[in-house]
């Protein structure tokens, strides 16, 4: 006897295709999370090693910190000062750093390098400070992802980080350590005075 074989039913397909919107709905997000994970440790992984570089800056400088200049529309970034100790210049961007920008736009510093991509902004209240001088430096931050076209991280009354990784950033210290800390430790974008940050000490 002869059977033809029974195809899907409308109802059937689309059973099928709900169930498999439904999966895809759990699991996009869960992917773009690890996926921000990943950025968020290559990120953390750059500023450790801007850290370190920062530490052997005020090695070779009686341990003094780098300055950050600005007058008169001449920039000189703390960025230029330990850019020698850098092995490359993407370590300045972060994988998740949709607003990279150029910390030497204007360049108007004699020497300064011009035109180098960077994620990461400096705390300049830390500008020539000794190292003995810091009486918390596992406290102290010193870099931190920043938003766009800012080089440091406090200016005009505001924070400049920004919580581009999982609701937070990462943070280096002045102790040489790196860390991801969440908005409201960062103080992302909030119009407080300099200082005010539990990062913000010297």
């Amino acid at each position: 006897m002869f059977h033809r074989d029974r195809g899907f039913t409308l109802i059937e397909l689309l059973v099928v295709i709900a169930i498999i919107a439904i999966l895809a709905a759990i699991l996009f997000p869960v992917f773009a999370r690890a996926r921000e994970k990943a950025r968020q440790s290559s990120c953390l992984s750059n500023l450790k090693q801007i850290g370190v570089a920062t530490l052997m800056y005020a090695q070779d400088y009686d341990e003094t910190l780098p300055r950050y200049y600005h007058s008169g529309g001449v920039n000189y970034t703390a960025q230029v000062s330990i850019q020698p100790y850098m092995k490359n210049e993407q370590i300045w961007v972060c994988p998740s750093g949709w607003d990279n920008f150029h910390y030497y736009w204007d360049a108007g510093y004699p020497g300064a390098p011009a035109e180098i991509p960077g994620s990461y902004g400096y705390n300049h209240r830390l500008n020539s400070r000794l190292l003995a001088e810091l009486t918390r430096a596992p406290e102290t931050g010193v870099w931190a992802d920043a938003r766009k076209r800012y080089t440091i991280l406090h200016e005009n009354g505001r924070y400049r980080t920004i919580d581009r990784h999982n609701g937070g950033g990462n943070m280096t210290y002045a102790d040489g350590h790196a860390k991801w800390q969440n908005a409201d430790y960062l103080m992302c974008g909030a119009q407080v005075p300099q200082g005010t940050a539990p990062w913000d000490i010297l």
